[in-house]
């Protein structure tokens, strides 16, 4: 499941498997406010590294490679990092497995995420 330049999607009470990349992945910050509850995800990545089974990719407009300069740019202006994800991401209650990389994969500039009450 891909969610892309959203608000406020529910995912919700789902069993995904057997998949390539990761079981659910935010592409970026963009406009933020969903909430992934009561998901079964495990047995993914099995083609890929570097994801887990929930994966975010964070590439926020704030986010940049090098990770001085983009700390930098926070210190003065910490707003920045909810210039994209306005809203909470709320992430609970689910079962999270993936033996090829991370169970959830917060990358790079991935923020304003709330995870909480799962089982890795």
């Amino acid at each position: 499941m891909q969610i892309e330049v959203a608000s406020q999607i529910k995912v919700s009470r789902n069993s995904i498997y057997n998949l390539p990349r990761a079981g659910i992945n935010i592409g970026d910050g963009c406009f933020g406010g969903h909430l992934i509850e009561n998901n079964d995800v495990f047995n993914t990545v099995l083609e890929t590294g570097d994801h887990g089974s929930f994966n975010s990719w964070g590439r926020d407009r704030f986010w940049a490679a090098g990770r001085s300069y983009m700390d930098s740019l926070v210190a003065v202006h910490p707003e920045l990092i909810l210039l994209d994800a306005r809203k909470t991401t709320v992430i609970r209650n689910n079962r999270w497995r993936c033996d090829h990389g991370w169970d959830v994969d917060l990358d790079d500039g991935s923020s304003n995420y709330h995870i909480y009450n799962n089982l890795f």
